[in-house]
């Protein structure tokens, strides 16, 4: 199926689009992985926050007739360890299940990776559930590499020290 998309920063009037996919991935990790815990429902007024006003993190949109298709939140972090180079992280990152096979995901990680140029990143990062073989499967397509050297640890809230 061909679908016209285009892929641009988020603007305001994006947010309770952004949410709803938001909440649309989280519904999704939680059945696949019921232990995750610690997820609260995006809300609007949080991420009209963070998005616009703190500008903690950035987010690419997929839009299909002016419809918010699909998302990729982002932000930089430093990685003192490789001469203070920044990393561009991608977030979330999630599509409409009628647009999946779009090309919707590949134009997000493509807008990532110009920005991830433009700010000489060292590289684009993210993480995904093991179980989310879709996911996966589309980032081996597109050439990501799971590292394999690191794992990834996490304290949640509750245990902070």
């Amino acid at each position: 199926m061909e679908k016209d998309i285009i892929f641009t920063e988020a603007e305001e009037k994006d947010v309770g689009d952004i949410c709803r996919l938001l909440n649309e991935l989280i519904a999704f990790e939680m059945t696949i992985s019921p232990d995750m815990g610690g997820y609260n429902p995006a809300d609007i007024d949080t991420m009209t926050k963070i998005l616009f006003e703190d500008k903690f993190v950035g987010c690419i949109t997929a839009k299909c007739d002016g419809k918010v298709v699909g998302i990729g939140i982002y932000h930089f972090y430093c990685l003192a360890g490789c001469g203070g180079r920044k990393v561009l992280y991608l977030e979330q990152l999630y599509a409409d299940k009628e647009y999946r096979k779009c090309g919707v995901g590949r134009g997000i990680i493509h807008k990532l990776c110009e920005i991830a140029k433009a700010n000489d990143c060292l590289k684009l990062e993210w993480k995904c559930l093991k179980d989310n073989t879709e996911a996966r499967g589309f980032y081996k397509k597109i050439g990501g590499d799971d590292g394999g050297i690191m794992v990834t640890y996490n304290l949640p809230e509750s245990r902070f020290l």
